[in-house]
């Protein structure tokens, strides 16, 4: 799914929020030497088309901006910093909201953890790929939009 087909989609749904920051084969590149990880296809596909989005209240930051300060290399560093065993199993930080840290796997798996505790075995939210995790953070931000938050 590419920038306009979610643009689309957050406009369909009466969503806001943008697609913003930089995008392509280079930000991917960026990611997995700075992070010395394999970005699976699904999240590879979204860095390359789409970069980051923003779905109110949510901020999936990857590719950052040019200005480099925040992006999935900043905010995973500081996330491996302070839990090194995500740094041993190559786990990326998509987001954070309301306490909660969304953390990819290189398996596609995508876990939701207290934000003070992001360690394995103490999800509170679990997704089996990118995707399914996209799907719902659609569908929790039109929730919470109506306010009818599942979290």
């Amino acid at each position: 799914m590419g920038a306009k087909d979610l643009e689309a989609r957050l406009q369909s749904a009466g969503l806001s929020g943008d697609v913003w920051g930089i995008r392509g084969d280079t930000s991917v590149q960026n990611i997995e030497r700075e992070l010395n990880v394999t970005l699976e296809p699904d999240l590879r596909a979204f860095v390359e088309q789409v970069g980051n989005l923003r779905v109110d209240p949510f901020s999936i930051i990857l590719a950052g901006d040019e200005s480099g300060r925040l992006s999935a290399i900043t905010e995973t560093r500081e996330l491996w910093r302070r839990t090194p065993l995500l740094e041993q199993l190559k786990a990326i930080k998509l987001t954070e909201h309301a306490g909660e840290c969304y953390i990819h796997y290189p398996d596609g798996s995508v876990a939701a953890y207290d934000s003070f505790r992001p360690l394995r075995g103490e999800e509170t939210l679990q997704w089996r790929s990118f995707r399914e995790f996209f799907d719902w953070l659609f569908e929790e931000a039109g929730r919470i939009s109506r306010g009818h938050a599942g979290i």
